[in-house]
Formats: C-alpha cells, sequence, structure tokens
C-alpha cells in the first residue's frame, strides 16, 4: 500500500504481502531501485523480500524454487 500522504521526505510504502515492512521513498522508482515491487496501478507494492513471489506471475502464480537435491530422471510423453 503506497499511503496518500506526502511527507517532505517521501511517501510511505507498505508490504501488501507480508503487512509488517514499510519504507518511505520520494518516487515509485526509488522504490524500485531499492528492491520493491510496485503494482502497475500503484495501489499494492510488496518489500524486496516479498516481491520475487509477485514478479512475472501468471495464471498460477510464480514458481516455488526447486530442492536442491531435486534432479530429473527423464522425460516422459515426447
Amino acid at each position: 500500500m503506497i499511503d496518500k500522504i506526502i511527507f517532505p521526505d517521501g511517501r510511505d510504502y507498505g508490504c501488501d504481502d507480508c503487512k509488517n515492512v514499510i519504507g518511505r521513498f520520494k518516487n515509485e522508482d526509488e522504490a524500485r531501485a531499492k528492491g520493491w515491487a510496485v503494482a502497475n496501478g500503484r495501489k499494492k507494492c510488496y518489500c524486496p523480500k516479498c516481491a520475487p513471489k509477485h514478479r512475472h506471475v501468471g495464471r498460477k502464480g510464480a514458481p516455488l524454487p526447486l530442492p536442491k537435491d531435486w534432479e530429473q530422471l527423464g522425460i516422459e510423453g515426447i
């Protein structure tokens, strides 16, 4: 959530996912440079920790990382 109140040093950006991280930035470009994800509608934003889950998502959401010991054994159906 991007706060509507404008302070002399910027606006407050609150993470819409974890709800406990707040940052203050002058504009959304500065927030993005610090790793925050800001939605196109500028109504939702996510902290650097939660941002990867919301970037480049499609209908099914962001893919989860595979476990370290995961190994592909074969390809079926080709």
